[in-house]
């Protein structure tokens, strides 16, 4: 019998903030971003393995990688926004 790993990551509580973090990663995808798709499709793919199986260890590893995509996602974002803002200013003059 194989003990789990992380157990507390495996917790119904759990489960359910994971499955809102998919929720979010699965919006952002919808996100018309240059290739903003793959790194929140990667998260939920190692999230999803570890709650199959009960395993902390592919779960934290999913939420690392999730989170890594949420700030890459923000400073896509934020670099379009400051550049249309730029663009815009420069048109003025």
């Amino acid at each position: 019998m194989m003990l789990a790993r992380r157990p507390w990551l495996v917790s119904a509580r759990a489960e359910q903030a994971l499955g809102g973090l998919c929720l979010i990663l699965r919006l952002m995808q919808t996100l018309p971003t240059p290739f903003g798709n793959t790194p929140p499709a990667v998260a939920v793919c190692l999230i999803l393995p570890g709650i199959l199986e009960r395993d902390g260890a592919w779960i934290a590893l999913g939420v690392v990688a999730g989170i890594g995509s949420l700030f890459l996602a923000a400073g896509v974002v934020h670099a379009a926004a400051k550049s249309a803002l730029i663009i815009r200013l420069n048109a003025i003059v």
